[in-house]
């Protein structure tokens, strides 16, 4: 049986928890890191097929975040955490795409199973039918 992999990095362990909770329901393998280094330690023993990055996660460079994925030639499906301004959070989303990463889409915090299971359920359609 294919496990798909979700890899969360997002520094509120109780948003961590929540998050494992939804996944392990939606019957996916969840893993969780709270910094970049212990996220890039994962992601190569993983290598993930979903990855949940908190925008709010302090002492992450982004930036330094989305090259590390570039350089891995990621295939993974990125969805963004956060509770900043929309026009902020579509800047991420945008220079993810620029960079050719799979950009899943935003989801706000504070987060429920309803909207985690929408995205999901987008993801699996475009995965099971192709772009």
């Amino acid at each position: 049986m294919n496990v798909t992999r979700v890899l969360i990095i997002e520094h509120e362990e109780r948003v961590s928890r929540v998050l494992c909770r939804i996944f392990k329901r939606l019957d996916l393998e969840p893993t969780s890191a709270n910094n970049l280094g212990d996220f890039i330690g994962l992601y190569r023993k993983l290598r993930p097929e979903i990855i949940f990055l908190s925008l709010d996660t302090p002492d992450v460079d982004h930036s330094e975040l989305f090259n590390y994925l570039v350089e891995q030639q990621s295939q993974a499906t990125i969805f963004l955490l956060s509770n900043m301004d929309e026009d902020k959070l579509s800047k991420f989303e945008e220079i993810g795409q620029a960079s050719g990463l799979n950009m899943g889409g935003i989801l706000r915090k504070p987060i429920d199973i309803d909207s985690v299971n929408a995205k999901l359920q987008n993801w699996a359609s475009k995965v099971t039918t192709g772009p």
